[in-house]
């Protein structure tokens, strides 16, 4: 291992960066290495089992189950199957890619139950923080954009799942063009009739929709300019 280990990626033991190699994993069957920013994440061989090894930054799910980090490669409480060819980690999120006979099933974790209301809540929940978070990452108009229009469709999924639980159906109408029909009447109503929260609500999303897509053409047809101007400068 070489190069920076200020979060103890390296798995030297310490902090001290490197520049010339160091080996770390001694006496261990090595079978695939991920070297990531702060964390590294190696899986070996066991017997006829594989096990996973990670040292550095352990925050965010970078070593699960070791939240606080390691300078040193730790055992990490993960199941990997001997059938595994590739591994990815990110910061808050991690990848096997298995590789097997279609006639040898390996035991997955079972998902969780779609039909269960309490924990599609929990991930609407989860996910419009996580969209946020995509939201402040983006790095032009294109992307927030997107990011909208994808908080819009979480909140009407969790809005959907609020009036399932509650016995009360609302729909909520998906990326409807916007008709505005005026009406001229010569007697005045006799009754005002106040629509309810719900179908308040739906209007109010189906406006916002309306402008987040005005939004959305308008900055497309910025940056088709600017390309233009752009390759006529190179012109």
């Amino acid at each position: 291992m070489v190069g920076n280990n200020r979060k103890g990626q390296l798995g030297t033991g310490d902090r001290i960066d490197r520049s010339t190699p160091v080996q770390v994993l001694y006496g261990k069957t090595l079978r695939l290495l991920f070297c990531s920013l702060n964390h590294t994440l190696a899986v070996v061989e066991h017997g006829n089992e594989c096990e996973m090894l990670g040292t550095g930054c352990g925050h965010n799910g970078r070593l699960p189950g070791n939240s606080r980090g390691s300078v040193d490669f730790v055992h990490l409480d993960i199941k990997i199957p001997w059938s595994v060819r590739q591994v990815d980690s990110h910061k808050e999120s991690m990848f096997l890619l298995s590789c097997y006979d279609m006639n040898h099933h390996i035991q997955y974790k079972e998902p969780p139950n779609q039909d269960s209301s309490q924990h599609l809540q929990l991930l609407a929940m989860k996910s419009q923080q996580e969209l946020l978070m995509d939201f402040k990452k983006a790095s032009n108009i294109i992307e927030k954009i997107k990011v909208i229009e994808a908080m819009m469709d979480r909140f009407t999924r969790s809005e959907e799942l609020k009036q399932t639980t509650t016995g009360q159906k609302v729909t909520f109408p998906l990326k409807q063009q916007l008709k505005v029909s005026k009406q001229v009447s010569s007697k005045p109503s006799a009754e005002k009739v106040e629509p309810s929260p719900e179908n308040r609500c739906s209007e109010e999303l189906r406006l916002l929709r309306h402008a987040v897509e005005q939004l959305r053409l308008e900055a497309e047809r910025v940056e088709l300019d600017k390309k233009i101007v752009s390759d006529q400068t190179k012109g």
